[in-house]
């Protein structure tokens, strides 16, 4: 009688700890869940990310557009400063001459 007494606390003991566990686990899984919820509703989708893909390549299109267009005018502004330290020389060529035929 003591025995089986005995083994009947342990019996009690041990539902509580699987009930304590079991209740446990539950309120993991339903934690989990409920963080896999709300990385669903703030993760991008394969659509968002599309659409920034697409933004991007617009952007980069338009920056590469600017980019050959600096370059185009930096090419301008460097020809057309030779050309007028050019025509300066020239000038100051002839101003020279006619300051000799002028003083003669």
């Amino acid at each position: 009688m003591v025995l089986r007494a005995h083994f009947g606390r342990i019996d009690e003991k041990r539902k509580a700890t699987l009930d304590s566990v079991l209740s446990t686990v539950e309120r993991g899984f339903a934690a989990g869940a409920d963080d896999i919820t709300d990385i669903k509703s703030k993760m991008a989708t394969k659509d968002d990310i599309a659409d920034v893909k697409s933004t991007l390549a617009d952007h980069t299109k338009i920056l590469s557009d600017h980019t050959r267009d600096l370059a185009i005018i930096k090419k301008d502004l460097t020809t057309n400063l030779d050309e007028r330290l050019q025509l300066e020389v020239r000038v100051s060529a002839i101003e020279k001459h006619l300051d000799k035929k002028i003083a003669a």
